[in-house]
């Protein structure tokens, strides 16, 4: 199968324009969007230019210089449409024609997006010229490099179809445009498959590359099914369904073919020669082979397929009848496709191939805008990601205290050797700093048990003095009928009362000292001792009736807390690469990269 001649490729044609736009339109917009004429001069060159550009881009060579002419163009012409509105009712409207690829006589006409859609049209299909004359050369690295131009033509148009929709051409429709990708694929994918068959792989992976290309020109066939995409390529139509239907038949019988030889390998000779009789039966929907003019003339790949397929078909039925006698099933599993391509992505706009941008001063005011405002939204996210950081390193330092597990090393457990809580050890600095504490405390509560029995002996004579006056001048009102003014003696009693109630409130609270000093007093001179002395009076595992449930719970519970604590440090680091990254972020240095959605639009209505 590695001599299987390769199929025919499809390449889309050029669409074409007579006639050169008026950018003259642009110098009215940019003016409006930088709000100042002091560009005038640089402005004007750099329209002279893009106009050069065009030039050269609608009539590209058919070569790589003539690809990165055609994107050199549209690079440009994407940053001006990111600066200024070219709407159909704005003041930069520019009106572009083109000439439909299908027929040369429909003319099209519309704005930006006609344009952007047009020559992103005519660089999928400069990329599937080069593709089609790559494979026609045959060999391995051209073969190679005509799978990968097609997978950028593919990519292309995918970017055509997802940002720049245009409804003012036939040839870049949004169906249109489903249908080159998926047809550019199918074709990447076939490519492939011929360089597997030289590289002499596995009949089995051979089957399932063979069969992805089967899933595309199935997806090409839906799409064409489609009336719309019927009535918009209708000149090309019938020879795209042809194509289609004849690969799809073409390239199942390859896959099964191949499902067969695989069977062949690992001797299941029954299901190898259902697997050439499934294949035989999708080669006769091919077109009837062509006859030749000559022995010399070499057979067209449906003709080889044919033959092989056959050959292979009558080899396994007669080994199978007369060696292997094996039953031949009424089915096989399904064959699961192996896809090995992919869209590469388009970038719109970069500077090694695009050059320079044209209008390097010309930063509209609403860029400026959105700038200061992304600036104020990546700072309040960064403060976001500091304070909630913080917080959960906050909450989790709380809760490791809270449940004092790190003072527990393990195995240490076993070894019934526990250090002091730090919250001791501080205690204990604290108070060796005054080693006369406790002596001190004893001799001021003496003193203080003191003055209160002086301050109630006081408030007991002074009691007995209130009653003896109040009792002498009740006297002198019985013998004499004179009564000394009331007043004083109230005033008195009234200020003996309230000291008398402070001195009852204050006793309460001193009874409570007295008690919790005479409770504590005994461990304050404890901790007064080296830490040694005090490590022996505290309890220890070896006092404790021996639990292996318990201890294997506190090894679960204290491997938990190292967890958790180990997997705080290792967020750090995605945190912090996080903060840096929005620090070296600017919106301004990638300006001319970054579509700005929502505030300067990619494109406009056309």
């Amino acid at each position: 199968m590695e001599n299987l001649p390769l199929l025919p490729l499809i390449a889309l044609d050029l669409k074409k324009s007579t006639e050169a736009p008026d950018f003259s339109a642009i110098l009215t917009g940019l003016r409006e969007s930088i709000g100042s004429d002091s560009y005038d001069s640089r402005l004007t060159d750099g329209i002279a230019k893009l106009s050069k550009l065009r030039q050269i881009a609608v009539s590209p060579t058919l070569d790589f210089n003539g690809v990165n002419a055609v994107k050199e163009y549209y690079g440009q012409l994407h940053l001006i449409s990111l600066r200024i509105n070219m709407s159909k009712h704005s003041n930069s409207y520019i009106l572009f024609k083109w000439m439909d690829s299908f027929s040369s006589r429909i003319k099209e006409k519309g704005g930006v997006r006609l344009e952007k859609c047009a020559n992103l049209y005519n660089l999928a299909a400069l990329h599937s010229i080069l593709a089609k004359q790559a494979a026609e050369e045959g060999s391995e690295d051209r073969l190679k490099i005509s799978c990968m131009h097609y997978q950028y033509a593919a990519g292309v148009v995918a970017y055509a179809r997802d940002n720049v929709r245009c409804r003012k051409s036939n040839n870049v429709s949004s169906e249109m445009l489903q249908f080159y990708t998926e047809l550019f694929l199918a074709h990447a994918q076939e490519l492939l498959v011929y360089k597997a068959f030289r590289d002499k792989r596995k009949p089995r992976l051979l089957a399932k590359i063979a069969y992805q290309v089967v899933e595309y020109y199935r997806a090409v066939l839906e799409i064409l099914d489609r009336e719309e995409v019927g009535d918009l390529g209708a000149k090309k139509y019938p020879e795209w369904f042809d194509l289609c239907v004849n690969r799809t038949s073409f390239f199942l019988a390859v896959s099964y073919v191949f499902l067969g030889m695989s069977y062949d390998e690992s001797e299941q000779y029954g299901d190898a020669l259902f697997a050439y009789e499934t294949a035989k039966n999708y080669t006769k929907s091919l077109p009837k082979p062509k006859k030749k003019k000559s022995s010399r003339e070499e057979p067209d790949a449906y003709t080889f397929l044919i033959d092989f397929v056959q050959n292979k078909f009558d080899v396994s039925k007669r080994d199978n009848d007369f060696i292997y006698h094996e039953k031949v099933p009424v089915s096989l599993p399904d064959i699961k496709a192996q896809n090995l391509v992919t869209a590469f992505p388009f970038s719109p706009y970069e500077e090694s191939v695009c050059g320079p941008d044209l209008f390097p001063s010309a930063i509209p005011l609403e860029a400026v805008s959105a700038t200061s405002l992304y600036s104020e939204k990546k700072d309040s996210l960064m403060r976001d990601i500091l304070d909630e950081v913080e917080a959960k390193d906050t909450e989790l330092e709380q809760f490791v205290q809270s449940l004092g597990l790190d003072t527990i090393q393990f195995p240490d457990l076993e070894a019934h050797d526990l250090n002091l809580p730090e919250a001791i050890i501080q205690r204990c600095a604290q108070l060796s700093l005054r080693p006369s504490l406790p002596t001190e405390l004893e001799d001021d509560l003496k003193k203080l048990n003191a003055l209160i029995r002086n301050v109630d002996e006081t408030l007991c004579q002074v009691s007995d003095k209130l009653e003896s006056e109040t009792r002498k001048n009740d006297d002198l009102y019985s013998q004499y009928g004179v009564k000394r003014p009331a007043h004083i003696l109230g005033e008195l009693s009234k200020e003996f009362e309230t000291h008398r109630s402070w001195h009852i409130s204050s006793e309460k609270t001193n009874k409570l000292l007295r008690t919790v000093v005479s409770e504590n007093i005994d461990n304050l001179k404890l901790m007064n001792q080296p830490l040694s002395e005090i490590k022996k009076t505290l309890p220890t595992i070896a006092d404790i009736e021996a639990d292996e449930e318990a201890v294997s719970r506190m090894k679960v519970l204290v491997a938990k807390e190292n967890e958790m604590v180990y997997q705080r440090k290792r967020s750090e680091g995605p945190y912090s690469e996080i903060t840096k990254t929005l620090s070296r972020n600017s919106l301004i240095g990638q300006f001319y990269n970054i579509p700005f959605r929502g505030v300067i639009r990619d494109g406009v209505p056309g």
